[in-house]
């Protein structure tokens, strides 16, 4: 991809430039032909690498091959010296070669689409808009004299344009998150009852003081599954399950911290951690604070 679109840009640099220069350096017009020439070629590369996990060493050599003998060929007819052959041969010959590598990319992209099924892929959408983008740019060029010399410039911006806007997105892999939940559906309806259980389990009941409190238990105490839980979790309050509890069971004992002096051991006990040790470093990591020094800080608050 990253070939293609370095030829591209050189491509419609040079048509930019001989349009408002047309006594332009020669050699800036062949290194624009050769681009020209070799687009095809990388374009049918991609389209065959979109759909292969593994790099194809016949694909590189056959776009090799091609760029040697475009280099070869402007090294020993240089459009300085040979300007007639360039601006018929070369122009109009490229347009062809081209057009022949888009058609058999067309193809290709079809056959190997249909083959995986793929039209719901990141490949797919992704390999659809760049060979309709080239598509649009051959046919600028080729009949700019219907037109103009520029369209194939403005026309490339577009689809640019296009691809940054809608790229990302299409190659954007799922996260963990999205593929742990693919298959898990839930309604709005489902959703909203579920976190209204949920939020009224732990505000009254307190559920969240049981210090053996599991995800697939407190899922069956709300009547769904595990996998619908920590989905909901996830989603309603951006963490996983550990730390909704932790979170939970850090403010009831910010609470008793400051309205009762219950020894720290019993404390943690009863705000659902399993030992000192654990409530220390939930409690640290969620306020700043160790607990000594948290309650130290509401006395002196209170005093004032």
């Amino acid at each position: 991809m990253s070939v293609l679109l370095i030829l591209l840009c050189i491509r419609i640099g040079k048509s930019v430039l001989f349009y408002f220069n047309p006594e332009l350096d020669k050699t800036i017009l062949q290194i624009g032909l050769s681009a020209y020439f070799l687009l095809g070629p990388c374009l049918l590369n991609f389209v065959l690498a979109s759909y292969s996990k593994t790099k194809n060493r016949y694909l590189t050599i056959h776009f090799l091959a091609l760029s040697g003998f475009i280099i070869g060929f402007g090294i020993f007819m240089p459009y300085q010296l040979h300007p007639e052959i360039w601006q018929t041969w070369g122009y109009k010959g490229t347009s062809y070669f081209w057009l022949g590598y888009l058609l058999i990319s067309s193809y290709t992209f079809y056959r190997l689409a249909t083959a995986k099924s793929a039209n719901n892929n990141a490949e797919f959408h992704l390999s659809m808009v760049v060979i309709c983008g080239c598509w649009l740019i051959w046919a600028a060029y080729f009949f700019s004299s219907f037109t103009s010399y520029i369209t194939g410039a403005l026309t490339f911006s577009f689809v640019l344009y296009l691809s940054i806007l809608f790229a990302p997105k299409l190659l954007r892999k799922p996260s963990a998150n999205e593929k742990k939940y693919a298959n898990t559906h839930i309604s709005g309806e489902e959703y909203n009852q579920l976190i209204a259980k949920l939020e009224s389990l732990m505000s009254e009941s307190k559920l969240f003081t049981e210090p053996d409190l599991t995800l697939p238990r407190l899922a069956k105490r709300l009547g769904t599954s595990h996998n619908k839980l920590s989905q909901i979790v996830n989603r309603h309050y951006h963490c996983n399950f550990k730390q909704y509890l932790n979170g939970l069971r850090v403010e009831y004992a910010k609470h008793l911290l400051s309205s009762t002096n219950m020894p720290l051991e019993h404390l943690a006990l009863e705000c659902g951690f399993n030992s000192v040790s654990t409530f220390f470093a939930a409690f640290k990591k969620l306020t700043g604070y160790s607990p000594n020094n948290f309650k130290h800080s509401e006395n002196i608050l209170s005093d004032s």
